[in-house]
C-alpha cells in the first residue's frame, strides 16, 4: 500500500468501473445478437405486416425454379455454408453459387417489378445477401 492511497484507491476504483462497464457492454451485444438470432424477424413489425410480408416472400420464391428456391433456402433460412449446401443438394459449390445467384436475380426482378410492395428486411436478407 502507498503512503498516500487516495491516488491508488481513485485509479483502482476507475478501473474497476471500466470493467463492469465492459462487462454490462459484452453483456448486452450477447444478448441483442441471440435474441436477434433467435427471431430472425424484426420486433417493430406489426402481425399483419408480417403476414403480408410472408405472403410476397412466398410470391417471390415462387419465381425461382425448384432448384433455385431450395439452394437459397439452404443458405438463407438455414444458414448453411456453400460447401454443405452443395452436399445436401448434391451439386458442386460452383453449381450452388450460380443457383443462388440466378435464384436472387429473380427476386430482386420480382421485388424491384412491384413497386407497391414495402421492402422489409426478411425479404431484401434473402435477395441481397452476399457470401
Amino acid at each position: 500500500m502507498p503512503a498516500d492511497p487516495l491516488p491508488w484507491l481513485l485509479v483502482t476504483a476507475r478501473h474497476t468501473i471500466a470493467n463492469r462497464t465492459r462487462g454490462q457492454r459484452r453483456a448486452d451485444r450477447l444478448w441483442q445478437e441471440a435474441v436477434a438470432a433467435y427471431w430472425h424477424m424484426p420486433t417493430a413489425a406489426a402481425p399483419d405486416e408480417l403476414v403480408a410480408e410472408r405472403d410476397s416472400l412466398i410470391e417471390a420464391l415462387a419465381t425461382c425454379s425448384p432448384a433455385e428456391r431450395e439452394a437459397l433456402l439452404l443458405i438463407s433460412w438455414d444458414g448453411l455454408s456453400y460447401d454443405a449446401a452443395a452436399d445436401v443438394l448434391g451439386c458442386t459449390p460452383r453449381a450452388l453459387t450460380v443457383r443462388v445467384s440466378r435464384g436472387r436475380a429473380r427476386l430482386t426482378a420480382y421485388l424491384q417489378a412491384d413497386g407497391d410492395r414495402p421492402a422489409t428486411a426478411p425479404t431484401l436478407t434473402l435477395a441481397q445477401e452476399t457470401s
